[in-house]
């Protein structure tokens, strides 16, 4: 075992060496290179003495160069900086020419943050006030923001030190500069000291600036339970809407996040209609029911909401609902009466249930984010308890909703789909192992196919516009695999013609798209692939392939790294090999590409190619399946013939596939 007793010594040991070069010798960038390496070990080890010494073998050209060369994705200057090295820092930029506005990798899994930050930014987001200043002093850019234009006085906000952003606002900081998302300084304090907030606001920061998706500081403070700020905000002005997908009174919001006390006060100091107060004690009971699972407590909620309603017999506050019940929440209907409503107190817990969701749809519209996030929330409770067809009811009815406030590219769509994957999963091995009575409803499977083709043809036309969001490719992936399950999920079903033929339609549609991931890779090579090569990891439906060939899908097609949908079979062959009866069933499938005319003998960037793993699986003999054309295109690479400039292009694309 190497301690750190040991590598302290071997330090102090390398400190002594003599210069191993000429710093203008040919070696200089593997010098540097090593010599990066030794500075940040002794950096890590917060030696600054060896530091020193081992530094001092080099002219100061040289230790310049060293302390700001970025390997790994950090400079040891930047390192320094992030682990809080005062005296190091200090001494690289007094002796070192440490460059301060040099870039390193900054990530931080706490907060999924992963980006390429200054030394400044890096400083404050660790919180290392002793450094924050020594990068000031030296002339750091007190504005240098990340990708997303996060400012250093925003990340501390964020960190909530007092101290760090009052120095930085003392020397130049612009607390009004958002972020890309029109996230503020202000926003981001919402979770320290209120004195941090009292400072930004006396420092002019706007308590109704809003993000693009319209949240205010209000927003951040209802949603943290910060009661101080709320009456804070209050006083000096804030707005009493925010938007939360849709505008709402902060009273609604107050509600939703089911915190009474915040509630209360914002009822007794400002001034609203009836009807929002009411609302209110309706979304609070809803809360109640659905994410505290207090059941009393929401009915008596409802009640005093009602009684309200009919405080004055003479002129009713009456509650307007729809006409037409929602098979989704199994016809039931809101109570109107207060008789109906002190009723519901012996009702059974799904019409309660049921109960609660019409009333946030009602109040808040079947667009709003909270609505929708209920209804699944709803589902899961479902499928918990082993209800299955309830759940895929309510979370099909959650993606339709979701589908019509949020753009196809937006990642809460793929958890939609997600969701109902692992739903669908579970009900098919639960019922084939006599688990569940409930059998999968091909009608649900066609009717979510259809939602997802329709995403996809617009996801689509997304990509064709640059610059692309961060994770855009990624989540087009994403539901390319989804759309490969649903089409796994409909050939194990029990479907009627009908359904088969509406099905087929979709498949048609969505091979039209000709839909590729950022790779290059289609439908057919996704279909072909595995992450796993555990036995239990489900194998590619041979119905599937033969939808996708028969749907126009290409058997030669290649993706970036030129692998044909039979490179990537026998990729994900060669992970089960060791798996007995899985060779018969990828041997089945290979054939399936075999016989629809792919070539055996292309190459992919790797200059593998699936013909000899056939042969050593003794599944084919390789003149049967090999054209003229191919055994030529194979002579003019192996004996080294130049043919660009005089094969035309198909002929030259021929030959390139078999290098």
């Amino acid at each position: 075992m190497y301690d750190v007793s040991d590598m302290e010594e071997e330090i102090n040991n390398v400190a002594v060496e003599q210069p191993k070069m000429h710093p203008r010798n040919s070696r200089m960038p593997e010098v540097v290179k090593e010599a990066c390496i030794k500075v940040k070990s002794f950096i890590d080890l917060k030696n600054l003495e060896a530091l020193k010494l081992y530094l001092s073998n080099y002219n100061k050209d040289d230790q310049s160069r060293i302390i700001n060369h970025v390997q790994d994705d950090q400079a040891p200057f930047f390192r320094a900086c992030m682990l809080g090295q005062a005296d190091i820092v200090n001494y690289m930029l007094t002796e070192c020419s440490a460059e301060t506005e040099l870039r390193g990798l900054y990530i931080l899994k706490s907060e999924d943050f992963n980006d390429e930050v200054t030394p400044l930014w890096v400083s404050v987001s660790e919180q290392h006030f002793a450094i924050v200043k020594l990068l000031v002093e030296h002339g750091a850019d007190i504005h240098a923001s990340t990708a997303t234009n996060s400012s250093p006085v925003r990340c501390a906000c964020y960190c909530a030190n007092l101290a760090i952003v009052k120095y930085l606002v003392e020397n130049g900081a612009n607390i009004h500069q958002p972020n890309v998302y029109g996230g503020t300084c202000l926003m981001n304090a919402t979770k320290g000291s209120m004195e941090l907030c009292e400072f930004l606001v006396n420092n002019g920061a706007s308590v109704n600036a809003t993000t693009v998706g319209g949240h205010t500081a209000m927003y951040h403070a209802i949603k943290s339970g910060r009661l101080d700020l709320v009456k804070f905000f209050l006083g000096v002005g804030a707005s009493h809407f925010v938007t939360i997908s849709t505008e709402i009174h902060i009273l609604h919001l107050a509600a939703i996040q089911g915190n009474q006390t915040i509630f209360d006060y914002i009822k007794d100091n400002t001034v609203m209609k009836l009807s929002r107060l009411v609302d209110g004690y309706e979304l609070l009971g809803a809360t109640a029911i659905d994410d505290l699972d207090n059941i009393p407590e929401g009915l008596r909620l409802w009640n005093k909401a009602m009684d309200l309603r009919y405080a004055n017999p003479d002129a009713p506050l009456t509650k307007i609902i729809p006409e037409e019940t929602q098979q989704v929440y199994r016809f039931h209907r809101e109570t109107t009466t207060p008789e109906q409503c002190k009723a519901l107190v012996a009702s059974d817990t799904d019409k309660i249930n049921m109960h609660a969701l019409l009333a946030r749809a009602r109040i808040l519209g079947t667009r709003h984010e909270r609505t929708i996030n209920e209804i699944r929330y709803r589902g899961a409770m479902y499928a918990d308890s082993d209800h299955y067809q309830r759940a895929v009811d309510l979370w099909k009815y959650a993606y339709h909703l979701s589908r019509q406030c949020n753009s196809a590219s937006d990642e809460v769509l793929v958890f939609d789909l997600t969701l109902f994957v692992d739903l669908l999963k579970e009900m098919l091995s639960k019922g084939s192992s006599g688990q569940i009575s409930e059998k999968v409803q091909t009608s649900d499977i066609v009717d979510v196919f259809a939602l997802l083709v329709k995403q996809l043809q617009e996801f689509a036309e997304i990509l064709k516009v640059r610059p692309l969001q961060k994770n855009t490719f990624k989540n087009f992936r994403s539901l390319l695999l989804i759309a490969i399950d649903f089409m796994n999920f409909f050939y194990l079903s029990e479907g009627h013609d009908e359904e088969r033929e509406r099905f087929t339609e979709e498949v048609n549609r969505v091979m039209i798209l000709d839909a590729e991931s950022e790779n290059g890779e289609r439908l057919l090579h996704l279909a072909l692939m595995i992450d796993s090569a555990k036995s239990d990891a489900a194998l590619p439906s041979i119905d599937v392939i033969r939808a996708l060939i028969k749907a126009g899908a290409s058997v030669n097609v290649t993706d970036n790294d030129k692998n044909a949908p039979l490179h990537h079979c026998i990729t994900s062959w060669r992970k089960q090999i060791e798996i007995p009866d899985r060779g018969n069933k990828w041997k089945e499938l290979a054939w399936v590409l075999i016989e629809q005319g792919t070539h055996m003998d292309t190459r992919n960037c790797n200059k593998d190619t699936p013909l000899a793993f056939l042969q050593e699986q003794g599944c084919v003999r390789p003149l049967q399946y090999t054209s003229l054309k191919c055994l030529a295109a194979r002579v003019i690479v192996h004996s080294g013939i130049m043919y660009r400039g005089y094969l035309p292009t198909l002929l030259k694309s021929f030959v390139e596939i078999h290098e």
